[in-house]
């Protein structure tokens, strides 16, 4: 049985079995019972029962016979031929090793950080992975995907894509303003698998410097009332952190002779409040901390009245 030892996914290949007799003699009649049994031995990447291998005999009637063979899932196989129930031996066994077909851009996939919720950050990536149009991943380099990631302003952000040279391309970007982003990922024209994708992408850690300070109590407060103001928490790229984790971090006096302390509350959506009972005129120097460090562009000046 001459027979390739190679193939590619969804493409037939063909055999040729030759009858022969026990004394050695080609058969110059058809008539046998020809039957294939393929084995898969993997690895497996999509459900088996949905590709199975196909197989075909045709008999020309002169004792010679055509195996038309056909897998669709990648990996190795070694395939059986029987002869009126009997395998046909063959040194070395018949074994087919399938190849992943041509890429196929409504089957590739994405993955990656940014899908399920992301930071920002100046790098974020995501993967994409070829496929064919079986499910196939692709484990060579040189398709042209292309990728263009959108702030919901309509905003587009630079993006790069390298290609890894095994069936999958990570897409790089940055993304320093927290909110929902699109990408968009095609090939030859086509959106791949799930595309456009939405990508949420929230603040950053607290970050001091960025942090910003008003209120009413900042400038001027008078004696015996309580001063207050508001603190924004924001991370190292102006994006208000939108949840109380880092309350505890926070840190506020008011210095004049004796230091007066301050109470602070988280209110919601990134603001804090601070308030202290001012009971003694004077000059006073604002100071609020973020772990042990000056936030903002403080300390700031503010008079008591009596």
């Amino acid at each position: 049985v001459p027979r390739p030892s190679q193939s590619i996914a969804g493409v037939k290949t063909h055999f040729t079995l030759t009858a022969i007799d026990a004394q050695g003699n080609k058969c110059e009649t058809g008539g046998e019972q020809v039957t294939v049994l393929s084995k898969f031995f993997g690895p497996m990447c999509i459900p088996l029962d949905h590709y199975q291998p196909f197989e075909r005999v045709e008999d020309h009637g002169d004792g010679t016979y055509t195996i038309d063979w056909c897998a669709y899932q990648v990996g190795e196989y070694q395939v059986v031929v029987t002869v009126g129930g009997l395998a046909v031996h063959t040194t070395p066994p018949i074994t087919m090793s399938v190849l992943a077909a041509e890429t196929h851009p409504t089957s590739c996939t994405a993955t990656g950080g940014p899908f399920l919720g992301a930071v920002a950050s100046r790098t974020l990536s995501f993967t994409i992975q070829s496929r064919d149009s079986y499910g196939n991943a692709g484990n060579v380099g040189g398709d042209l995907f292309h990728a263009a990631v959108q702030s919901m302003g309509a905003e587009f952000i630079s993006s790069s894509i390298t290609d890894n040279e095994d069936g999958r391309h990570t897409v790089n970007f940055a993304a320093l303003r927290g909110g929902s982003y699109t990408a968009s990922v095609k090939l030859d024209g086509h959106h791949i698998s799930g595309s456009p994708y939405k990508l949420a992408v929230i603040a950053s850690s607290i970050y001091g410097p960025a942090c910003t300070v008003a209120g009413g109590g900042l400038a001027e407060c008078q004696s015996g009332q309580i001063a207050t103001y508001s603190v924004v928490a924001k991370d190292e790229f102006s994006n208000v952190i939108e949840h109380g984790a880092d309350l505890l971090h926070l840190s506020a006096s008011f210095k004049a002779d004796v230091a007066v302390g301050a109470n602070i509350q988280y209110v919601g959506c990134g603001l804090y409040q601070v308030s202290a009972a001012m009971t003694v005129a004077g000059q006073y120097e604002l100071q609020v901390y973020l772990s042990g460090q000056q936030i903002g562009d403080g300390p700031w000046n503010m008079s008591c009245l009596p």
